[in-house]
């Protein structure tokens, strides 16, 4: 693997978007919303793509020139992203964004000397953070002059090149993330002829629930309130990255056709990793768990598909240890993970709820209380992500990854393969326990 230090920063400067005609001034401020208060805490989130560029007949620079002033039209659509996040004294009020000033998004050009064939095949590293290096590591309370987004494109020795962002998590989700990514890909490809997407900022409305359906439903999901705890152990871990081809998962559905393709996926994985758990000695307990993201988009009324911001809630789902790993495990685990999407009904109370846990959170200083090693799972990203519609003039991507700083004990996380065959699952667990996965 390649060194941190072999990338090269070039330039960096701030882009504000495009004076675009309109009857109607933008907002100054966007106020968020619960399902941005449940990010209040987390990190910003790294993504990036690699782009081979065989035939491509752009210089570097052609390339940047076209990167930008694309950028510079679809921010236009995605305004936000240009503002500062700003937070309240008072949690309660919770989270805004600022627009009133000068707006911008930070924009860099960088070089290596490494060649792409140098990454394998693209797992989190040092080296893949350094293709969008934010210059500090911010964490919360977030600062109001950091921008919500950073670029970075990076020229490889072998003619390739990376495009990364680093995005604030209270201001979207991945959802939100690929849809500007693939709405910029299509104004760069179409050089300036593609109309500019139509979305809906922050749109969303909450409801107003009593402190004790608040509770009625944190009992249900299996929340706790005031149990917001330090969490000091921070576990050596390891990375391993699989391939779910269609033929692997094609076989699972013929024995199993009552489930999707990701609840077998997502089923067969939790099994082996609860299964190098135990053989690791981390898990001991009679219970495991199982905790899915699913998109609301279309599940709310005052959340289209062309929702932007976050529009994410979470459900979590147990099994017993024994019947997950022995005969009939995985349609076990797949039962468990079909009823808990199917029975995610109070999703927006299950966000007021989730919501007020990370305000009580922050206010403490804490973290997220861990399960017991190796007990809890969580599946992350989406193999239906457009990743590799991502073609902004210079051919499809033909690989991602993401940060080191998202990298936690038993996270799961699924991309769509870069051939189309399957899914990529990208596994994180300790390492004693990854050294018995199979």
């Amino acid at each position: 693997m390649v060194q941190l230090e072999s990338v090269q920063l070039l330039r960096s400067r701030f882009i504000q978007p495009a004076a675009a005609a309109s009857d109607i001034d933008p907002p100054t401020r966007y106020e968020l919303t619960p399902f941005d208060g449940m990010m209040r805490i987390a990190l910003y989130q790294k993504r990036i793509l690699f782009f081979e560029r065989g035939d491509s007949r752009m210089d570097f620079a052609a390339v940047v020139a076209a990167l930008e002033e694309s950028l510079r039209w679809v921010l236009v659509s995605f305004r936000p992203l240009c503002g500062r996040m700003v937070v309240d004294q008072d949690l309660s009020s919770g989270l805004w964004i600022d627009c009133s000033g000068e707006t911008s998004v930070q924009f860099a050009e960088a070089q290596t000397a490494a060649r792409l064939e140098d990454l394998g095949d693209f797992e989190p590293s040092e080296f893949c953070d350094s293709l969008v290096e934010i210059g500090c590591s911010p964490k919360y309370p977030w600062d109001p002059k950091l921008p919500l987004l950073f670029v970075q494109v990076t020229r490889f020795g072998c003619g390739g090149i990376s495009l990364g962002i680093a995005f604030s998590h209270q201001t979207m989700d991945g959802v939100s993330a690929w849809n500007f990514m693939k709405s910029w890909a299509e104004r760069a490809r179409s050089r300036g002829t593609s109309p500019l997407p139509r979305v809906s900022c922050y749109a969303y409305k909450s409801p107003m629930l009593s402190e004790r359906q608040l509770e009625e439903t944190a009992r249900m999901g299996g929340f706790a309130l005031g149990m917001a705890t330090k969490n000091t152990i921070k576990p050596k871990l390891g990375v391993k990255k699989f391939k779910a081809t269609r033929e692997a998962i094609r076989a699972l559905k013929t024995s199993l056709p009552s489930f999707s393709s990701f609840e077998l996926v997502c089923a067969d994985y939790w099994r082996r990793m609860v299964a190098s758990a135990v053989e690791a000695g981390i898990l001991n307990a009679d219970e495991c768990y199982f905790v899915i993201l699913v998109n609301c988009r279309g599940r709310i009324a005052s959340m289209p598909d062309s929702y932007f911001g976050n529009g994410i809630t979470g459900t979590r789902v147990r099994a017993n240890v024994c019947e997950l790993l022995g005969g009939g495990g995985i349609c076990n685990a797949a039962r468990a993970i079909h009823e808990g999407i199917a029975g995610l009904r109070d999703v927006e109370g299950s966000v007021l709820v989730i919501n007020k846990f990370v305000e009580e959170l922050a206010r403490n200083g804490a973290e997220i209380p861990a399960h017991k090693p190796g007990q809890s799972v969580l599946v992350v990203s989406s193999p239906r992500h457009p990743i590799f519609e991502c073609d902004f003039g210079f051919g499809r991507p033909v690989g991602v990854t993401f940060g080191t700083n998202d990298l936690d004990d038993s996270k799961l996380y699924l991309f769509p393969a870069a051939d189309g065959n399957g899914m990529d699952v990208t596994v994180c667990m300790r390492v004693e326990a990854l050294d018995k996965f199979v």
